[in-house]
């Protein structure tokens, strides 16, 4: 939540055990006026409009609207058995890692397309719907638990992750993600859990591609 006195914001203290007693459920308004725009959501949550336009963050409706994708005139996908229009150059040839690690490197992501076989997604599709239909119905109103109509799986999770879930371990536990990764982490990396998000249709806000490191 954010909170300035030139937007009608303010910020929540949910009802947790960690907190205390008289703090629980609390909301501190950084402006009177913000008292008139006061929005009851939840028992323990109050909000409003998402975005304060003081924080120069996200995007008006008619600006959301207009959204494509990525708008990236290089290419940012690649595939380890085949190549084609849109790919990087080296997909589908032994040492396409190494043109995908640089793409890591310079763009911040890159699209592996056939790390995994078909029974695999199948396996993890299925387990997907399976938790997040269990999630929808805990939340008839469709609060979310990343803002409306989102959802995180590692947080809805008492592990905070989902790799206990068989066909999660999957996304980490895979060939050409343990090469690519290598390759771009040259002094090794370690992998503490994994999750995801899903966010319903008719969802207002969003969350942009960023940096969690």
């Amino acid at each position: 939540c954010q909170s300035h006195e030139s937007c009608a914001y303010w910020t929540f203290i949910v009802d947790a055990a960690e907190v205390d007693l008289t703090m629980r459920g609390r909301c501190f308004l950084k402006s009177a006026r913000a008292l008139q725009q006061l929005v009851k959501a939840h028992p323990f949550v109050v909000s409003g409009e998402r975005l304060c336009h003081y924080f120069g963050e996200g995007m008006t409706t008619s600006e959301a609207q207009l959204r494509s994708g990525i708008q990236i005139e290089r290419p940012w996908q690649t595939a380890i058995h085949r190549g084609g229009p849109g790919l990087l150059d080296g997909a589908g040839t032994p040492a396409w890692f190494l043109e995908a690690s640089k793409s890591l490197d310079e763009l911040g992501f890159v699209v592996l397309l056939d790390a995994f076989e078909q029974q695999q997604r199948s396996q993890l599709l299925d387990k997907i719907h399976e938790v997040s239909k269990k999630l929808l119905s805990l939340d008839p109103e469709r609060l979310g638990n990343r803002g409306p109509r989102r959802y995180s799986f590692g947080g809805a999770s008492r592990t905070l992750h989902m790799m206990h879930k068989r066909g999660w371990e999957r996304l980490l536990d895979n060939e050409a993600v343990h090469l690519l990764l290598s390759t771009y982490y040259e002094d090794g990396f370690l992998a503490c859990g994994g999750g995801g998000d899903f966010v319903l249709p008719n969802t207002s806000t969003y969350q942009s591609l960023h940096l969690d490191v």
